[in-house]
């Protein structure tokens, strides 16, 4: 009697197990990457948006030629806030311009250590001013671009996923100083709770100084109280229930930004009430812009927030 009911109770659990495996597959329906731009998408490239010292104010567009207004979604590379570059994200602007949204690529100024060594820095928040202004000039061109201007998504990878998800809070508590509405945001092994890579010590990719040492990268000040810095730019610490749905993305085996980053952030998001999901990548690193579930979750949470929002 006593092993019958242990088999009972195994086979319960393997069925369980199962079942929640099979409904984490069908979740999201399989989507094709593409590497290069399809035949019937027309690409702008190296459109400047604005003019700056530094000049890297540029970006690429793609959408299908169809005269339908579409969905945008703006790409921010990542890299540290000091390298890569708007080509970072074509796997992105290729794949989801081919599924029927207009796509956008930015590029934006980047901090330069020797620059930044003799005064002259640019700061986390010039960083996200620029992609505010790409954001804009997008919809000043929405005819152009075919754009639909009330459902605009932000995506950005690691250094800018910080970028893009504080740049949609400070939107969402402003609305009226945009152009556009945002719909969602999507984070991509988001820099969220910076103060993790001061208390740990801990290099950025790239930089000879620890961050603790190069504090002047969050306002373009050296010698700055850095928690005083960071809190203001820390996509973290300035959550407002304004915010539209926001989806987290991040690889399991992710060595540079660590997991449980992620998994505060989004409990933190999810407290203030904000809808947010996590979706973990078994076995993916921090190179998460080539991983087939990664486009196969965005196109889900596009589907279900955007697309099929309510009140469209």
């Amino acid at each position: 009697m006593i092993i019958g009911l242990i088999v009972v109770a195994m086979l319960i659990i393997v069925m369980g197990f199962f079942i929640v495996r099979n409904k984490t597959e069908s979740a999201s329906e399989s989507v094709t990457i593409h590497q290069n731009l399809q035949e019937d998408i027309t690409l702008l490239k190296d459109i400047q948006y604005q003019v700056t010292d530094q000049n890297n104010c540029y970006l690429d567009v793609a959408y299908k030629d169809d005269g339908k207004k579409k969905p945008l979604l703006i790409f921010v590379h990542g890299g540290s806030w000091s390298s890569g570059s708007k080509e970072d994200m074509n796997s992105l602007l290729y794949t989801f311009s081919a599924l029927g949204y207009t796509t956008a690529s930015v590029n934006y100024d980047l901090l330069n250590m020797l620059n930044a060594l003799h005064g002259e820095c640019i700061s986390i928040t010039e960083e996200e001013a620029c992609v505010s202004a790409a954001a804009d000039f997008l919809a000043g061109h929405a005819e152009d671009y075919q754009i639909d201007t009330n459902k605009v998504v932000l995506i950005g990878h690691s250094s800018g996923g910080q970028l893009a998800g504080h740049l949609s809070e400070q939107i969402a508590d402003h609305p009226e100083n945009y152009p556009f509405q945002l719909k969602g945001a999507v984070l991509l092994a988001p820099a969220s709770d910076l103060r993790y890579y001061v208390y740990n010590n801990i290099q950025i990719d790239g930089l000879e100084l620890p961050l603790v040492e190069a504090s002047f990268i969050f306002d373009g000040v050296y010698g700055t109280d850095v928690f005083t810095e960071i809190n203001k730019v820390d996509v973290l610490y300035n959550i407002t229930q304004n915010l539209p749905p926001v989806l987290i993305l991040h690889g399991s085996d992710d060595t540079s930004v660590p997991i449980s980053l992620s998994e505060n952030l989004c409990n933190a998001l999810e407290e203030k009430g904000v809808t947010a999901e996590l979706t973990v990548i078994p076995g993916a690193t921090h190179s998460l812009l080539e991983d087939e579930t990664v486009f196969s979750e965005i196109n889900r949470f596009l589907n279900q927030y955007i697309l099929n929002s309510k009140g469209e």
